[in-house]
């Protein structure tokens, strides 16, 4: 089993060391992280990961700091500083869109399917949206990708007490994250209300819901 990671009091580790546990054991990631032939000159945060994971996988390592990956952190975005106190989706955030950087600086590390990264096939979540008035216009269809997909934790369970056996997960989790009232795609045409109509085009292996 692997070791443990140091969180002393002060140190303020929580946030990183779920990180690096979640990181590990997901197959995809803890390969592209321990077999890869890491840069530390243009791949640092992941040469940091790397350092960290063999001591965590070496059952000679009972105790292992994660300081190396807190210190990297720091580098990228100072309000992320050893011993400091963060939000934990806004490290997520900054984490994945770092390692993705670093991951496709390298071009032999691209996954097969649609030129993404192993980043984002574990974590990434491809959506698209639309707006749709009751006059029967739409918008074109727009697809974006998220690591992360905030969402209201009333509203989430609002719409799934209330949600019948027609309306999918992907529909009760815009709903509930996306209730603005939008113009017309046909503007100046038409004065109803749309809506967003929204669907989940991919589901990643890791889905990351912040709750607000």
């Amino acid at each position: 089993f692997p070791g443990c990671l140091v969180n002393h009091t002060g140190q303020n580790n929580c946030f990183i060391n779920v990180l690096l546990q979640t990181f590990y054991h997901l197959p995809k990631l803890r390969q592209l992280i321990g077999m890869s032939q890491m840069r530390s000159d243009r791949q640092p945060l992941l040469s940091a990961f790397q350092h960290v994971f063999k001591e965590y996988a070496d059952p000679s390592t009972p105790v292992v700091d994660p300081s190396p990956v807190r210190y990297q952190l720091s580098r990228v975005d100072p309000q992320f500083g050893l011993g400091d106190m963060v939000d934990a989706a806004e490290a997520l955030s900054l984490v994945l869109n770092t390692m993705k950087e670093e991951v496709s600086s390298d071009s032999r590390e691209l996954s097969s399917r649609d030129n993404r990264t192993l980043v984002d096939e574990s974590f990434g979540l491809k959506l698209e949206s639309q707006r749709v008035c009751p006059c029967g216009h739409k918008s074109q269809a727009q697809e974006f990708w998220e690591f992360i997909h905030y969402g209201n934790i009333g509203g989430i369970i609002g719409h799934m007490e209330k949600a019948s056996a027609r309306k999918g997960f992907d529909e009760v989790l815009f709903r509930s994250s996306r209730e603005e009232l939008i113009s017309c795609p046909e503007e100046g045409k038409c004065s109803l209300i749309a809506r967003p109509a929204n669907h989940v085009l991919r589901t990643p292996e890791v889905l990351v819901i912040g709750l607000i």
